[in-house]
């Protein structure tokens, strides 16, 4: 039987390294292939990737119809798409442009929205992180804030996804709970 619980009862309730019980229901995963991010200008994603963060083009998918369409449940869907590659890891990110269907040009989905997403990437430094991207486009959305883990922030990048610049311990890769 399914127990409510927060997420911090979730966090706490097993001792480090507590595996659950399979419940019939787990999915045998074995990691995230990529995250999509819905853009309104591929051109200016795709080049604000490569440039800010040394991503490269992997896979581009122009003009998905049927397929998308029926893969998103939305009729009348069309989109172009790209993967790209990161430089280190195996992680790609996909950005979509929807060309036809409902909302395909909307270009005002708040941070707050729900369905929105967005990517979080470790840097050495946040201020001088964002400084940078600003160079290339990206704007904040908010301030940078300092958590007890470290500084972060959400910025829009160009072509319209979110991001998140975030320092953790000096830069260290962080450690899943």
């Amino acid at each position: 039987m399914f127990r409510a619980l927060t997420i911090t009862q979730r966090m706490n309730s097993k001792p480090p390294g507590h595996t659950h019980p399979d419940n019939g229901l787990r999915l045998e995963a074995c990691c995230a292939e990529h995250s999509g991010l819905v853009v309104h200008d591929l051109d200016a994603s795709v080049t604000f990737f490569t440039d800010a963060f040394g991503y490269a083009v992997d896979e581009v998918l122009k003009g998905l119809s049927d397929e998308i369409a029926d893969m998103v449940g939305v009729p009348d869907a069309k989109c172009d798409l790209v993967l790209l590659r990161p430089p280190t890891g195996r992680h790609r990110i996909e950005l979509i442009q929807y060309t036809a269907g409902p909302n395909a040009a909307s270009t005002s989905l708040s941070p707050t929205a729900l369905g929105s997403g967005h990517v979080a990437f470790i840097v050495g430094s946040v201020r001088e992180a964002l400084e940078r991207l600003e160079l290339l486009g990206a704007r904040p959305l908010g301030s940078v804030v300092d958590y007890p883990d470290g500084p972060a922030v959400y910025c829009r990048a160009p072509g319209g996804c979110i991001i998140e610049l975030m320092e953790v311990g000096g830069g260290r890769s962080r450690e899943h709970r």
